[in-house]
């Protein structure tokens, strides 16, 4: 079971995600090989496998990108400009205004 380090260890977090990756893509391989097994013809062709692993240098990289000193403020900024893109709610809304000039 996959369980996250606290919020304060941040360089750890895209090695656990990589980790954590792998881990369920094995087992997704394993599921579907079962599943293929079990049946005589398969055209589930699901997701494709990692094509090559992560080298160092990747690893590294990514630590880089998350270890900013302004990565709160850029989390801030990705969440102000998310809300502006989701909807209004409709339930306040009545579907039968538009009929309100014909009565």
């Amino acid at each position: 079971m996959y369980t996250p380090s606290s919020t304060d260890d941040r360089s750890g977090f895209p090695a656990e995600l990589i980790r954590y990756s792998s881990q369920v893509e094995s087992q997704k391989a394993q599921v579907r090989s079962r599943d293929n097994a079990a049946k005589t013809k398969s055209y589930d062709l699901g997701y494709a496998a990692i094509l090559m692993p992560l080298n160092e240098r990747d690893t590294k990289a990514l630590l880089a990108l998350f270890e900013r000193e302004d990565i709160d403020q850029i989390e801030a900024e990705i969440d102000r400009n998310l809300l502006w893109l989701a909807p209004a709610p409709c339930w306040e809304d009545n579907p039968f205004d538009f009929l309100s000039e014909y009565l």
